[in-house]
């Protein structure tokens, strides 16, 4: 990788400082209109930050398993966050699973609207790009996606996890799940964000939500 110069690395100290600061620099669709706006965390998405922020800072890692309302954007908070992770940082495997292909796709989107429109002084180089994977060559940064049940994932190396609408990751969740979450280390730096909505009682997520709280 080239010798950085002290004006980019002062940026890129000063984005590091500030994570609120740096998701206004990624660009997200405004709901129904299809508006670019800058990204500004809501409450609920501030709330989730300053749990993972607050682990982070206590044990070194994430692992948050989260309920969350309709509409609240927090699967839009966990992108933004691990894209935030993506370009400032090197070495990094990043993976996104939903509980159906159209959902990973959009979601995955999200993360294409991101790098499409992040300030290019600062963007990293963008290499391979296909239907489930982005990457960022220069930093040895990949991005996968995945859905529930899938073997796109399972097996490859990951810090980064963000595991979509778990409750709705039918019969095998379970499995599917442990085969992921034996491919993220025991490590500082690793994140795991389960979320979902509510879909009645029991199930993997149900059981483990409660287990959690």
């Amino acid at each position: 990788m080239a010798k950085a110069s002290p004006t980019y690395l002062a940026v890129l100290k000063q984005l590091k400082e500030n994570p609120l600061q740096h998701f206004s620099h990624m660009k997200i669709d405004k709901f129904f209109t299809g508006e670019l706006i800058p990204f500004q965390p809501n409450n609920i998405q501030r709330i989730l930050h300053a749990r993972c922020e607050d682990q982070l800072k206590k044990t070194g890692r994430v692992r948050q398993i989260v309920l969350k309302p309709r509409r609240s954007g927090l699967s839009t908070y966990c992108l933004a966050r691990f894209f935030r992770h993506s370009v400032l940082s090197e070495n990094a495997r990043i993976a996104v699973i939903a509980h159906d292909q159209p959902t990973s796709s959009t979601l995955f989107n999200m993360v294409r609207l991101f790098m499409r429109h992040y300030p290019k002084p600062i963007a990293p180089k963008v290499g391979y790009q296909g239907k489930q994977e982005l990457q960022f060559p220069d930093l040895n940064i990949r991005w996968r996606l995945g859905s529930a049940g899938g073997n796109e994932i399972v097996g490859d190396a990951i810090k980064m996890l963000h595991c979509s609408e778990v409750s709705r990751w039918g019969d095998n969740a379970g499995d599917y799940a442990g085969a992921l979450l034996r491919n993220v280390a025991l490590a500082d730096g690793t994140e795991i964000i389960f979320e979902s909505t509510a879909k009645g009682v029991g199930g993997m997520f149900y059981e483990q939500y409660r287990g959690a709280h």
